[in-house]
């Protein structure tokens, strides 16, 4: 059944009953993929705030039209989802941001150039832990 985007979002926090959590950047398929959940765990530096309002707000009126031009591939399938009852797959999601604290990916060397030996957790026999 469609949740209407007029719930609060504690409320549809309350009934959530799928999830994702998302690493990465957010491009027309991953949108389309995380359209049909209930609750979001997203990367915020990975997303615009127009994908965040369409994922918060899928049935709100202009909503779709601020994340796909109207006429585009993805605009189409957007408005083309449906559930098993013929009601649209589109469900108006509460979203959550993460942030990484004392998380520094090997991929990333810039940052990595800037890690001093002290930054690292150490274990009783001082070996760096990961």
């Amino acid at each position: 059944m469609l949740k209407s985007w007029t719930d609060t979002p504690q409320k549809r926090f309350r009934k959530a009953k799928t999830f994702q959590i998302h690493y990465g950047w957010i491009g027309e398929q991953e949108l389309l993929a995380l359209s049909g959940y209930d609750l979001l765990i997203l990367e915020p530096r990975q997303i615009t705030k127009e994908q965040v309002e369409f994922l918060q707000a899928k049935m709100a009126s202009g909503a779709r039209g601020s994340v796909a031009k109207r006429g585009s591939d993805l605009f189409e399938r957007l408005n083309g989802m449906r559930d098993d009852n013929g009601a649209s797959g589109l469900k108006a999601a509460v979203v959550f941001g993460y942030l990484s604290i004392m998380e520094t990916p090997t991929w990333n060397q810039e940052r990595l150039t800037q890690m001093e030996s002290t930054f690292y957790y150490r274990d009783a026999s001082g070996d760096r832990v990961h």
